[in-house]
């Protein structure tokens, strides 16, 4: 089984993530709520109100590599 798109891109940022840890949790929670991106955004999202500005720029790291990597998706 392929990586999740969320993990691809957590994968593709880390190295620019300043709370490997927290990150990679929220990564599971948002995994596990959904398998589709959009819904992983969407709870990536209601978690930027809820930290610190150093998490919530780590957060819209993430977010907008899962977007690029969604863009360059084949379209079905």
């Amino acid at each position: 089984m392929s990586p999740s798109l969320i993990r691809l891109a957590f994968e593709n940022v880390a190295p620019h993530i300043t709370n490997l840890a927290y990150i990679k949790k929220l990564i599971e929670r948002a995994d596990t709520a959904s398998d589709q991106p959009v819904y992983q955004i969407r709870f990536l999202e209601r978690e930027l109100k809820n930290n610190d500005i150093t998490l919530r720029t780590d957060i819209h790291i993430l977010i907008n590599e899962l977007r690029y990597l969604m863009k360059r998706m084949p379209s079905k």
